[in-house]
């Protein structure tokens, strides 16, 4: 925070505690596209669940 005051008087624009000091953890990661699965693929693993579950 005291970075962010210390910077502010000597950028344009507008600079906050993200912008200048980014965590590792902050960044986003891309989302990845689910593999497409085919109706019967999709009706043997609900299946598959609905016997589990019966189970328990």
């Amino acid at each position: 925070m005291m970075a962010t005051i210390i910077l502010q008087p000597h950028v344009k624009g507008n600079l906050t505690p993200q912008k200048v000091l980014p965590f590792s953890w902050e960044k986003k990661k891309p989302m990845r596209k689910a593999p497409a699965v085919s109706k019967e693929e999709a009706k043997r693993r609900f299946e598959a669940l609905a016997n589990k579950a019966k189970k328990s």
